[in-house]
């Protein structure tokens, strides 16, 4: 699409990054579930059964359900810190009290 508000009609692009844009890692796409492992499968099946697909929807079945992640290790970029120890120290976890996620990123930073 056209940015708003821009009078040079720059174009927005819709392509994954390629790299973490809070720690430069390269990105992944990833399994959300084992459902989704299936489905790529499916995808896949569909793509080599089809050969007049457009690669762009081609490559949109390919990644249904998948997550775009980082790939540096959980404690080595700071959102995925956040996460993995907001995670640990949520309530299902060690349920430390008054530890909220603002306060873990108060710690990151």
């Amino acid at each position: 699409g056209i940015a708003e508000g821009n009078d040079d009609n720059e174009f927005i692009s819709l392509l994954p990054p390629p790299t973490c844009p809070a720690c430069g890692s390269r990105t992944i796409f990833d399994p959300s579930d084992r459902a989704a492992v299936k489905k790529t499968a499916d995808a896949d099946k569909v793509e080599s059964a089809n050969e007049n697909a457009s690669s762009l929807s081609i490559v949109a079945e390919q990644r249904a359900g998948q997550v775009l992640r980082c790939s540096a290790p959980h404690l080595l970029c700071p959102p995925r810190a956040v996460g993995a120890l907001n995670h640990a120290f949520s309530r299902p976890g060690l349920d430390v009290p008054g530890l909220s996620e603002a306060r873990l990123q108060q710690l990151v930073d």
